[in-house]
């Protein structure tokens, strides 16, 4: 490695989750770094690309990354922060409502996932990112900080879709934003395949699933503090923190 590349991947190791807690620590990037020495002949696969900081380093270990942001605000800022990296593709998708088979075209090897954290929505991207004959490896961070993120890891583990590899990034205890995390930043898994296919097409339905309401520009002002839950039940129905609600599925033309 050059200096001058030596020197540029040493200042994306910044900034640390302990000082912004909207990225991963520096631990994690450098783990990642020596994880992936030499995937330059591959794609990675980066599930909630936020505003950049992780993409500009798997930019440098890998040949090409697919950055997935479902906010378009915020992938805005990722595409200005990494406008000096030419092996970036930036993708405006939502991981669980947008057509996954997309993606199964590509020489995907990695899949980091690291989108919405909510058990459902990373169980999803888990058992999708696996169903990617390609990917040989799953990254997920906030393992610890996160109870769905561990939740669907722990499931997906006791169900044999993963195998547990190693963790990643800072050790137990550690901290950040005033908080003590008592288990590691991030795991490693290896998917276990078996000859079942996985649909990789988004639900057909909303029917029994829960949603989170989350403000307006939420990933853009950091103000991070849920409105309250929609469940939504048959028939049409409901119910939420608001109280009942009626819903129906879009039709095509809307």
């Amino acid at each position: 490695v050059g200096t001058d590349e030596a020197s540029s991947l040493e200042a994306d190791l910044l900034p640390d989750k302990k000082t912004d807690p909207w990225t991963t620590t520096s631990r994690f990037k450098r783990d990642l770094v020596e994880m992936f020495p030499a995937n330059k002949n591959e794609t990675v696969l980066e599930l909630g690309a936020h505003l950049g900081h992780c993409t500009r380093v798997l930019s440098r270990l890998f040949g090409a990354v697919m950055a997935v942001e479902h906010s378009q605000a915020v992938l805005d800022q990722n595409v200005q922060r990494t406008s000096d990296l030419g092996n970036i593709v930036h993708l405006n998708f939502h991981t669980v409502m947008d057509d996954w088979s997309v993606f199964s075209r590509g020489r995907i090897g990695v899949s980091f996932i690291d989108a919405a954290h909510d058990y459902h929505s990373v169980k999803s991207d888990i058992v999708r990112s696996v169903a990617i004959p390609t990917v040989h490896t799953l990254v997920l961070d906030d393992y610890g900080a996160e109870k769905g993120v561990k939740a669907a890891v722990s499931e997906a583990i006791a169900e044999g879709i993963v195998r547990f590899r190693r963790h990643i990034g800072e050790g137990p205890p550690w901290h950040f934003s005033g908080r003590t995390v008592q288990e590691w930043e991030g795991i490693v898994l290896d998917p276990v395949r078996n000859s079942e296919a996985v649909d990789l097409r988004p639900p057909k339905s909303l029917f029994n699933t829960t949603w989170v309401v989350f403000p307006a520009g939420v990933f853009v002002s950091g103000f991070f503090q849920p409105h309250g839950k929609i469940y939504f039940d048959a028939n049409g129905v409901a119910s939420s923190s608001y109280g009942m609600l009626v819903w129906r599925g879009g039709l095509e033309d809307e």
